[in-house]
């Protein structure tokens, strides 16, 4: 259980992080 919970916590947390760090690289 505790590790479904945190799966669904950390598909998000990979995947948001990773426009902004692509759209950081584009803008410099």
């Amino acid at each position: 259980m505790v590790l479904l919970v945190l799966s669904l916590v950390a598909v998000p947390w990979m995947l948001l992080p990773k426009p902004f760090l692509l759209k950081k690289q584009h803008d410099e």
